[in-house]
């Protein structure tokens, strides 16, 4: 049992069931958990980061995609974008592939860890000491799927989870709108006392009564870019061996976010409108800790509102689980390619390997969690951004740029993971003699400046550095002339 039986596209799922997993994996959490509560609580302001996630999507198909491919099938020996380093920037490529190797093990157990955190706080608020069985058997059943089946088990299941975060969404903003006849929910909307009036809440352009502006519209655009970066997309990338299947995925993932950001962003209306503001303060605001009062008033309900409630514990679940699944192939994907990264022929053997290097990511990351017990949002927010800016970059740059080299992709995965941790928690003195932090003084988040930045640190580094060595430009011009 070699390591392409865990990632071969053709004995792993057709074009459909591809684009659904790539669409699972990149936005399935945040439709399912994230964008209705940033909705709920701070209003349809935050509609821009959804369709900034949506176009990054698009955009990640479009500009990767296609060229991530054609090196994979140009060498057998391309199984995950680390092995992709390692070959693109041959003889020197080694250096390379091993230190995004690090980045990907960083990213696999840190996103895992804070899934199960939140998870456990999650079914246990909500379920009592039961929530804490349910993350078991989930962990079990990802455990299972990832050891026994590989690839073809993770994609396969993003079929089964969008079924039940598109019934979450759907079913629950159904019974929302219907399920009641009382008219007064609809004030909810319109309340004043939080936010402002019907023209803030509802406004695409407004932060209570104030505009938002131009640079906090981008900021939350550019939260797209980090899709770029995220390591079980581009991995996905590298599977295709058609280009005609790899666009049929293309056509299939980019629907069905659309879909997915239009149907989350609709629900954070309506449970504004179910709820109203004064369950949450704004100042307290959880995702974990809406979702828990959402289910749980639903529970009090009659029984259309105890329906929705399972449907939305059950898509958060789905969600989670579909993370949890993508990270944990990635963590086993990332060490088989770790141990390929010394060997000539690029060719490793799985065996025991592909179950106990799952059993290994889960158990850590499961202790982690516990650990850090609900303390997820904000921790998984900045992985994501530093995973982002780090290798997307880097990525984009390579496939697209002939003059980059080894050192200079390193120095700009290193600056570009950097930057959001300065630029969003170093704290600088203003001309007041206030101290805060750069996004606080520019009003643009860290991913926008950590992209640019690194993408011309890769420009000046491989110039200073001599370049790109003949191998590697001619595999790069290979590419380039099947292109055109």
């Amino acid at each position: 049992m070699n390591g392409r039986f865990f990632l071969d596209i053709n004995k792993t799922a057709g074009a459909s069931k591809t684009g659904i997993s790539v669409t699972v994996l990149t936005l399935g959490v945040f439709a399912a958990y994230i964008f209705p509560g940033l909705i709920y609580n701070y209003g349809m302001h935050y509609a821009w980061f959804a369709i900034g996630l949506a176009a990054g999507l698009a955009l990640t198909w479009v500009l990767m995609a296609r060229r991530l491919m054609l090196y994979a099938t140009k060498n057998d020996s391309i199984y995950t974008v680390a092995d992709y380093f390692k070959v693109r920037y041959s003889p020197n490529g080694r250096a390379a592939g091993l230190f995004v190797c690090l980045v990907e093990l960083i990213f696999s157990v840190a996103a895992m860890t804070f899934t199960l955190s939140s998870m456990l706080r999650l079914t246990y608020n909500i379920i009592g000491f039961r929530g804490f069985y349910i993350t078991a058997l989930v962990c079990a059943l990802v455990f299972f799927n990832t050891a026994f089946y590989g690839l073809k088990g993770v994609i396969s299941e993003k079929s089964a989870q969008l079924i039940f975060i598109f019934l979450g969404l759907i079913g629950v903003s159904v019974i929302i709108l219907f399920g009641s006849p009382e008219v007064s929910m609809y004030h909810n909307l319109f309340d004043s006392r939080p936010i402002g009036g019907m023209t803030s809440y509802l406004n695409i352009i407004m932060d209570g009564d104030e505009m938002i502006g131009v640079r906090s519209a981008i900021s939350l655009l550019s939260w797209g870019l980090i899709v770029m970066g995220v390591p079980v997309v581009l991995n996905t990338f590298l599977l295709f061996s058609d280009t005609a299947e790899m666009r049929r995925s293309r056509d299939i993932s980019i629907l069905l976010g659309v879909l997915l950001t239009i149907l989350s962003c609709f629900l954070g209306v309506l449970l504004r409108a179910y709820l109203g503001s004064d369950v949450i303060s704004r100042e307290d605001f959880t995702f974990s800790e809406l979702y828990i009062k959402v289910v749980n008033s639903m529970m009090d309900g009659n029984i259309y509102y105890k329906a929705a409630g399972v449907m939305i514990f059950l898509s958060v679940l789905m969600a989670g689980m579909a993370v949890l699944g993508s990270c944990l192939q990635l963590f086993n994907e990332t060490l088989l390619s770790w141990r390929r990264q010394g060997e000539a022929n690029g060719q490793s053997a799985a065996g025991a390997y592909s179950i106990l290097i799952p059993a290994i990511g889960i158990a850590a990351s499961l202790a982690l969690a516990v650990l850090l017990y609900g303390k997820s949002t904000e921790y998984i927010a900045l992985i994501l951004a530093m995973t982002g800016t780090g290798l997307g970059p880097a990525t984009l740059m390579s496939i697209r740029d002939k003059s980059t080299n080894h050192i200079g992709i390193a120095a700009g995965i290193i600056s570009g993971m950097i930057t959001p941790v300065i630029w969003n928690y170093a704290p600088i003195l203003t001309e007041s003699g206030v101290k805060v932090t750069l996004w606080e003084y520019s009003d643009i988040s860290g991913v926008l400046p950590g992209f640019i930045i690194s993408v011309i640190i890769i420009r000046l580094v491989s110039r200073m550095t001599g370049g790109v060595s003949k191998e590697a430009l001619r595999d790069y011009e290979e590419v380039r002339d099947h292109l055109i």
